[in-house]
């Protein structure tokens, strides 16, 4: 196979968004796509949306692929591209890094390849937790509009006796069971069930990067960043 690498920063929709992409193809046949962009959103206070896009455009095989910290599998391209979409917010002005894109292709004779995908990532600074705030991510079959398979959400409301409430919840929105890690948690959930646990704490901490593991026990198995106010030690 020989592969042409394509990169390019762009404009969305919303004029305050912007893209990186990335793509590979063989000849004039697209093979792998990756999208990745940072939307600012007013909610009172300014958050970002950091949505991720993977597209397979190999009929005959799924497409496993791990970019920063995150990977995953994409399935064959029957009847038409097949995408897979993680998206998390967070309160940390976004920068751009460098970074690859590995993937393999374990039914192709396990062919394997990387290509530079650059990517928007949390910026180094800190942003402290506040009542009110809210931080996810979701795994989404599709693209930002499709079906979403689970979610992930970190929030802080205030509680008059013990001062504060940090609260952990997993959503699984299939039919399959779910096995996840995530924030120093980990369990199984039912088919279209939630986990949730919740803390008080008299102080306030900060926002924290973490990865969440999702495993649906078809062979699907996931890992996505999903950041969170970090637990009381």
């Amino acid at each position: 196979m020989i592969a042409a690498l394509i990169l390019g920063l762009g404009l969305g929709a919303d004029p305050n968004e912007m893209t990186l992409r990335s793509s590979v193809s063989s000849g004039d046949k697209p093979e792998i796509g990756f999208v990745s962009v940072q939307r600012p959103v007013d909610g009172g206070r300014w958050y970002f949306v950091l949505p991720e896009s993977v597209t397979n455009y190999v009929p005959r095989f799924a497409l496993h692929f791990k970019v920063g910290e995150a990977k995953g599998i994409v399935p064959a391209a029957k009847g038409g591209p097949k995408v897979m979409t993680m998206v998390r917010n967070t309160y940390r002005f976004p920068r751009q890094i460098f970074g690859q894109f590995d993937h393999r292709y374990p039914a192709q004779d396990d062919f394997e390849g990387t290509f530079t995908s650059n990517r928007w990532d949390e910026g180094k600074g800190r942003y402290p937790a506040y009542a009110g705030g809210r931080l996810g991510a979701r795994l989404i079959e599709g693209d930002e509009k499709g079906k979403v398979l689970a979610r992930f959400a970190s929030e802080v409301s205030r509680d008059s006796a013990a001062g504060y409430v940090y609260a952990y919840v997993v959503e699984n929105l299939t039919d399959r069971p779910l096995k996840f890690k995530w924030a120093g948690l980990e369990g199984s959930v039912e088919p279209k069930k939630t986990f949730a646990k919740k803390e008080t704490t008299t102080k306030l901490s900060e926002e924290e990067s973490g990865t969440a593991s999702l495993d649906f026990s078809d062979g699907r198995e996931f890992v996505i960043h999903a950041n969170l106010w970090a637990r009381s030690r």
